[in-house]
């Protein structure tokens, strides 16, 4: 998910579920997860096109190392 999003430099929700493969409830809860888990700082950013859109992008990795990860997905 981590590497998705990066990837991506931004992602809608729906996005996220489709490439998952899982439902928003449990994409909101990896987010959260990842949040208060692993320290890791992943924004939401509004799109003003219409109310309650937006993305997600990943700030700061937390305790992961974000190149190792995106070596490893090469």
């Amino acid at each position: 998910m981590l590497a998705y999003i990066s990837q991506h430099h931004g992602v809608a929700v729906p996005e996220l579920c489709g490439e998952l493969g899982l439902s928003r409830a449990t994409v909101m809860r990896m987010i959260s997860n990842a949040r208060e888990q692993y320290g890791v700082l992943i924004t939401w950013r509004r799109d003003n096109t219409m109310p309650a859109n937006g993305e997600y992008s990943v700030e700061d990795w937390g305790v992961f190392d974000s190149v190792r990860i995106k070596n490893f997905l090469r």
